[in-house]
């Protein structure tokens, strides 16, 4: 990743992977048990931090740095 962009948030990577995958930002909500408003919040965050404006651009920009640096921005989950 550059390093004049911002890193984002572990929180803001795991709720762009569930929009990502399909999660409307009320499953979203739910699902982590916090507002609708916090979701949108964590979303707007990392559209600025990455520079795009809309999930399709976001799923792309996320894919190119993962292949061009390996940065990892799927939330690791334990079983």
């Amino acid at each position: 990743m550059p390093q004049w962009m911002d890193q984002p948030t572990p929180r803001e990577l795991e709720i762009a992977e569930m929009s990502i995958i399909g999660y409307s930002c009320e499953e979203i909500a739910f699902h982590l048990s916090i507002s609708i408003t916090t979701v949108r919040t964590h979303l707007r965050n990392i559209y600025a931090k990455m520079q795009v404006s809309n999930i399709r651009a976001l799923t792309i920009c996320l894919y190119k740095l993962e292949r061009r640096s390996g940065f990892d921005w799927k939330v690791q989950r334990h079983q």
